[in-house]
């Protein structure tokens, strides 16, 4: 009898102190709803963003007379938008930081990108059987610089470098493309919805995602190589460093209420809300990410650091 008691007082303590050094397994991050008005005010982005008809890039500030623009990136100094004057049809133009512009092309027909280095414009107009053709233009004068045909629809899902990834259909594959060889190579067959030269990152679906498709996050450098595997959340941007994903819901019927932070493996690390929906969300450094926050009458732009969130812009009204 003392025996037996004997190994269950051991036994006993040794659960307790197992219970001590390791750690129960941590319970997933609460959803928070974001409120811009309710957040103080932090920084400016530090990288640049839209809000209302206004370009902020830390301390610089330009407002743009028109009545929308949608911001593609820099080129040499300057931001480069599509910016409507009124009505439907937009023009590409280039705005300097005290507020100069320049029209870089006054009509447009398909999708624009610009590289992250600035240094090219691609067009993607698709056409009959189908095909696409993708112009290379210069994001400074406008000329044309180059040019692809290709089978299917094309996406020109990221650039730099002089170097293109393109997620094509019929049949689904992705490419990269060298601009200035004007060759193509097939980097997996899939067609990708999402990359990240930088990040060395693309997402693919297994199929249509209305037909149960899944969405897989890869290296780009090593396709075949799974780092994150989901069938309700897809890709919405990843950081610099491609240790965190900004995931968004895998289906985009109607706005995104909902946006979710995870580590480049899908861990999730938080989780966000907003009254209305997400607009337009970048990863302004590796743990950082900027929302543009949507509510029934005014928006703002915040800035959220795992569950730390600010303001990064004032309030502006709802176009």
């Amino acid at each position: 009898m003392r025996s037996r008691n004997l190994r269950l007082l051991a036994s006993t303590a040794l659960a307790a102190l197992l219970a001590a050094v390791v750690p129960a397994a941590s319970a997933a991050p609460a959803e928070r709803e974001l409120r811009p008005a309710a957040l103080p005010r932090g920084a400016n982005p530090a990288v640049p963003f839209v809000i209302g008809t206004t370009i902020l890039d830390g301390d610089t500030r330009v407002k743009v007379d028109a009545a929308e623009v949608q911001l593609l990136g820099t080129a040499r100094g300057d931001y480069v938008a599509i910016v409507y004057p009124g009505g439907d049809r937009g023009r590409v133009e280039r705005i300097s930081p005290d507020g100069e512009r320049t029209i870089v092309r006054e009509r447009f027909r398909g999708e624009l990108t610009l590289s992250r280095d600035g240094e090219h414009l691609f067009e993607a107009l698709v056409g009959e059987r189908p095909r696409t053709v993708v112009r290379v233009l210069d994001p400074v004068t406008g000329e044309r610089t180059g040019r692809q045909e290709l089978r299917g629809y094309v996406r020109v899902l990221d650039a730099d470098g002089g170097r293109a990834v393109l997620g094509v259909t019929s049949p689904a594959r992705t490419l990269t493309w060298d601009v200035d060889a004007g060759t193509t190579q097939r980097v997996v067959d899939r067609q990708a919805y999402f990359a990240d030269i930088r990040a060395d990152r693309i997402g693919t679906y297994t199929r249509d995602v209305t037909q149960g498709g899944c969405s897989v996050l890869r290296p780009l450098s090593s396709p075949e190589e799974v780092l994150w595997r989901s069938c309700e959340q897809a890709v919405g941007a990843v950081s610099p460093d491609g240790r965190r994903v900004l995931a968004r819901t895998i289906s985009l019927d109607g706005p995104i209420g909902y946006l979710w932070v995870r580590t480049g493996t899908g861990t999730l690390l938080a989780s966000y809300s907003a009254p209305t929906g997400f607009g337009h969300s970048a990863w302004e450094g590796p743990r950082s990410v900027v929302l543009t926050v949507q509510g029934s009458t005014r928006q703002a732009l915040v800035r959220c650091a795992a569950g730390d969130c600010e303001r990064a812009s004032g309030l502006q009204p709802v176009p």
